[in-house]
């Protein structure tokens, strides 16, 4: 959904991924979108490849500097199957990734401030998208509870990543967006809402 709203407003893109198909497919959903658009002369590239070992990594690097040099924004999506306390449930694993991210973006931001090289993230309350499921497990119907009375949208992720990505979030480092319609406000057990 962030590359489709990176297209839409006008931004180069150049998509990463090791499911070559799923690639494929949305490239040229980009390019429909890029086509219908005013950004009609916007270049969409796709490299398949795998991040997992070091010659994966410098091998894809390379890839995108023959491409674009410098990139202006970085965006690493990837996703957790929900499951935690946002469905009231006890589930270490999950929870304790969550907070491992929450405690890399401020390593990250540390570790490339003297570059100025911003590091934030967003994390989405619940949201439907290509890992929700439709069925009696899906966290779906949790959605009401929030002050919003509503899941999230491609709107609401997208906005923010744009506001990230823009002139407007340029005074933003090392923190965690929430973008969750204040759910977390309303959980019982959670102790801390912000960064």
């Amino acid at each position: 959904m962030i590359a489709r709203g990176c297209a839409a407003n006008g931004a180069h893109t150049i998509l990463i991924d090791v499911n070559e198909q799923g690639l494929c497919e949305t490239v040229e959903e980009l390019q429909r979108i890029i086509s219908d658009s005013k950004y009609s002369s916007l270049e969409t590239h796709a490299i398949h490849g795998d991040l997992s070992s070091e010659d994966g990594v410098k091998e894809i690097v390379a890839k995108v500097k023959a491409l674009q040099n410098p990139v202006d924004a970085l965006i690493h999506c990837a996703g957790v199957r929900p499951a935690s306390v946002h469905n009231h449930q006890f589930v270490p694993s999950y929870q304790t990734s969550k907070a491992a991210v929450d405690h890399l973006v401020r390593i990250m931001a540390t570790e490339f401030a003297d570059f100025y090289i911003r590091v934030n993230a967003i994390s989405p309350g619940i949201v439907p998208s290509g890992m929700t499921t439709a069925d009696a497990s899906s966290n779906l119907h949790l959605a009401k509870e929030a002050p919003a009375g509503r899941a999230g949208n491609d709107e609401d992720m997208v906005g923010t990543a744009l506001w990230l990505m823009s002139k407007a979030g340029s005074f933003m480092d090392g923190k965690v967006v929430r973008v969750e319609g204040g759910r977390l406000l309303i959980l019982k057990g959670v102790t801390s809402n912000s960064d």
